[in-house]
């Protein structure tokens, strides 16, 4: 079937893959759960939780599409590899803040759509090769952008952690994911 110059195209293969994976909840956010101990004068003791569990959580879903190629040229002395990828996240599982007077501090909500694309692309070259010496070069380029597509309405900014300095790593809605403000 199919022609081609060995001496020029040394190897050529397309790849693709589409992928969808759920990620369920950690334990005991689906129902409210009390945790027991005893006090310093011996009594048992029912504590709330302080975060507000949610029956209607719904399973993380991420989707990814990927499609690249890998090209060897001249005998494996010159490659070329490219892979664009897209992906998806839905339904985040976050704890959202509270209001004080509910009691809680916090609440479990499917509170996110996040979205990542990118690609990468490779070029290798081998210009000295030998039985006992090679002499290879290769150069890699990558973008990534991830944003935060969707979030909780009574949520304007989701905070990940505070850093010492006071910097904060957040997520808002419209902006990149991981963000750092101070």
């Amino acid at each position: 079937g199919f022609n081609y110059n060995k001496d020029v195209f040394s190897y050529i293969k397309l790849r693709g893959s589409v992928a969808q994976v759920g990620k369920d909840t950690d334990p005991y956010q689906l129902a409210n759960v009390y945790t027991t101990g005893k006090t310093d004068f011996g009594l048992v003791q029912a504590t709330p939780p302080s975060t507000l569990a949610n029956d209607n959580l719904k399973p993380e879903i991420k989707t990814s599409y990927e499609f690249g190629t890998d090209l060897k040229f001249f005998m494996n002395r010159l490659g070329i590899d490219f892979t664009y990828y897209n992906n998806k996240t839905k339904n985040q599982i976050l704890e959202i803040p509270q209001v004080q007077s509910s009691g809680y501090q916090f609440a479990f909500k499917n509170a996110g759509l996040i979205t990542n694309h990118g690609m990468e692309f490779t070029v290798s070259v081998t210009p000295v090769r030998s039985k006992s010496f090679n002499l290879n070069f290769g150069l890699n380029l990558a973008t990534n952008k991830t944003l935060v597509n969707r979030l909780d309405p009574a949520v304007k900014m989701y905070i990940f952690g505070t850093l010492n300095n006071g910097l904060q790593v957040i997520a808002k809605e419209g902006h990149k994911l991981g963000d750092i403000y101070g």
